[in-house]
């Protein structure tokens, strides 16, 4: 009953920063976020339904392991159950944060410099491609 539940109304970032822990229940832009902004963050989904992509899962792989990744919402429910009483500890242990910044870097790296990182990219493919125009 003292539970808040957003109407839409406010801003996501602000949401999360206010949040103790938020719980995604489908792949989208809010995981990435939330991990690349270091909120506590459980997400579960059905693989029938949202598969992963070769390549992503082992990071998955780790994300379950550490008790980010669920694959039913009564797991999900049940480790934020055990953690409820102490989130920062979990979520702050080495191992949690280890696999989130390599997560984070594959998928939700929110470097400062992203124009000049993407700038930089092309100009390496096409450097590479043997095309001169810049």
């Amino acid at each position: 009953p003292n539970q808040v539940i957003d109407d839409g109304k406010q801003k996501i970032h602000n949401l999360y920063a206010r949040s103790k822990i938020i719980v995604c229940t489908y792949a989208a832009t809010t995981f990435n976020e939330t991990m690349a902004a270091n909120a506590p963050t459980v997400i579960f989904w059905d693989p029938k339904y949202q598969q992963l992509h070769e390549s992503s899962t082992p990071y998955f792989d780790e994300l379950s392991r550490v008790g980010v990744f669920h694959e039913t919402p009564e797991s999900a429910a049940a480790h934020i159950s055990m953690i409820w009483d102490n989130i920062d500890a979990w979520w702050e242990s080495v191992d949690v944060q280890n696999i989130r910044k390599l997560y984070c870097h594959r998928y939700a790296n929110g470097s400062a410099k992203v124009l000049e990182n993407v700038g930089d990219a092309l100009c390496k493919v096409l450097a590479e491609s043997g095309d001169k125009k810049l």
